[in-house]
């Protein structure tokens, strides 16, 4: 018996286990959090997206500047590194490009109806599908000749990174 237990202490203890001193507590604590389910509704969902989009517009605004008139402009290398995994894709865009879904050419065309009959201008929200969300922020630019130019900033987001960090 005595054999027995003295043997199945060397084992144990030359598996390495891990003392409490040699566990990184907050990381294990984080990982639990990150897995944890969470039920959430769409439209819990769809405000914490704006509400981060929202957040990120802000300070891609500020960095851009006078850059916010280069049509078709990728942003992503201006996102912070906390953001890269939220945007899958962050471009300046001036015209609707031709291969534009349904719902983000509808979003161009009602910044187009506003621009031209002088109403305001809102950001906007949408489902692209599976896991992806549309974030558009209208920026209204003039010319030399005080013409106004639409455009947009848009973000496309991952819905799982929105939820994950609920």
């Amino acid at each position: 018996m005595r054999k027995f237990i003295f043997l199945t202490l060397l084992i144990a203890t030359s598996c390495g286990l891990k003392t409490s001193d040699e566990i990184d507590s907050e990381a294990v604590n984080k990982e639990i959090k990150s897995r944890k389910i969470k039920r959430l509704k769409e439209g819990e969902i769809m405000e914490s997206a704006f509400n981060q989009g929202k957040r990120i517009i802000e300070k891609l605004d500020t960095q851009l500047g006078n850059q916010a008139s280069d049509c078709e402009k990728e942003v992503s290398s201006l996102l912070a590194e906390k953001d890269k995994s939220l945007v899958l894709n962050a471009r300046i865009t001036c015209t609707l490009a031709t291969d534009a879904g349904e719902k983000e050419t509808m979003v161009w065309e009602a910044y187009q109806y506003n621009l031209e009959q002088n109403l305001p201008f809102e950001d906007n929200l949408q489902k692209l599908g599976g896991d992806e969300l549309l974030y558009s922020h209208p920026i209204i630019l003039k010319d030399s000749a005080q013409k106004e130019q639409l455009v947009v900033l848009r973000l496309v987001l991952s819905k799982r990174e929105v939820i994950r960090r609920f």
